[in-house]
């Protein structure tokens, strides 16, 4: 949302690109990754749904995750994917400048499964499990 973070996350190798709004960043991204807050995720799922296109991959890290999901299957457009994460991790402190690569380290990271829904996809579950295990999560 700020430009100087962007900035510095360009400039620390972080990303390679980044916006202060939220639309080119779905529009260029081939997964979108929900992190706010639980509530802030459903609304911002619920205004931005229809930029997600077939083959487009949204997951999310909340720990409470019934309104989120709930908004995604009622809002998530046809061949979109959808597999949650939830990464046994985090912090009391918020912000770009508190971040640090070691945060996953040897911490657990759940794939939910949900194997009857049509916007799940094993393969994107399994992928999302392998970026857990890069991170140095346990599975």
């Amino acid at each position: 949302r700020r430009q100087e973070v962007c900035d510095a996350a360009i400039q620390d190798g972080v990303v390679k690109a980044a916006w202060t709004e939220v639309e080119p960043l779905i529009e260029n991204s081939d997964i979108v990754v929900f992190s706010l807050p639980p509530d802030t995720n459903a609304r911002l799922f619920t205004e931005t749904a229809h930029l997600f296109r077939p083959g487009q991959v949204v997951t999310d890290v909340s720990s409470a995750k019934e309104n989120f999901v709930r908004a995604v299957y009622r809002s998530i457009p046809k061949g979109t994917i959808f597999v949650s994460v939830h990464p046994m991790a985090g912090s009391e402190k918020g912000g770009y400048e508190v971040s640090h690569k070691n945060l996953f380290k040897g911490m657990g990271w759940i794939v939910l499964e949900d194997k009857a829904s049509d916007v799940y996809s094993e393969e994107v579950a399994q992928e999302l499990a392998d970026m857990g295990r890069a991170l140095g999560s346990r599975i």
